[in-house]
């Protein structure tokens, strides 16, 4: 049997308690996500985690608008070059898409609600984010992860699982993949 990562259901925002999720649980969630990627991937990757109430409000304001904040985000950022246009691109982007896909399976897989929002390629957006928060310099920031204890029943989160079985092979997932 084929598993699919469909991307566009974890785009569905998902309503979080107030819990906070535990460093620990962030680190591990970490460590487990991107336990497939090779070394030389590892370091072109910069995750950035956010906690503190402040931070994680001047985030979610910028990419979600009045939404009410997740508990935790993790940003995802990449090692970025200029083109000779004066460009910022991403040095590898099946970098990002792998670790996006891995920490999303592993925050569903430790019981958390999670969804992201793509940053790349809307230039504005990665841009106030670098004069909102600390993101160090050569480095892009290509999607974010909220992250927080879910209070979807469980039917709700047994339909979402389903769906990963369920996929299209004409679906964007499929295409993006390369499958």
């Amino acid at each position: 049997m084929d598993v699919y990562f469909p991307d566009d259901e974890y785009q569905t925002l998902c309503i979080f308690d107030d819990e906070p999720v535990t460093p620990e649980t962030i680190n591990a969630l970490i460590v487990d996500g991107l336990e497939a990627l090779d070394l030389a991937d590892k370091d072109v990757l910069n995750l950035i985690q956010f906690r503190d109430a402040a931070e994680v409000e001047v985030v979610s304001e910028l990419l979600l608008g009045t939404l009410k904040p997740a508990p935790a985000i993790i940003l995802v950022c990449v090692r970025s070059h200029f083109t000779p246009q004066g460009k910022e691109r991403p040095v590898d982007w099946q970098v990002e898409t792998l670790a996006r896909r891995g920490l999303l399976t592993e925050a569903e897989a430790k019981g958390l609600g999670v969804f992201y929002r793509n940053i790349y390629p809307n230039r504005d957006i990665a841009n106030s984010l670098r004069v909102a928060v600390s993101i160090p310099d050569g480095y892009l920031p290509m999607s974010c992860l909220f992250l927080g204890k879910s209070n979807q029943n469980e039917a709700g989160l047994q339909r979402r699982l389903e769906t990963k079985f369920k996929r299209n092979s004409g679906g964007a997932d499929w295409w993006s993949a390369g499958l």
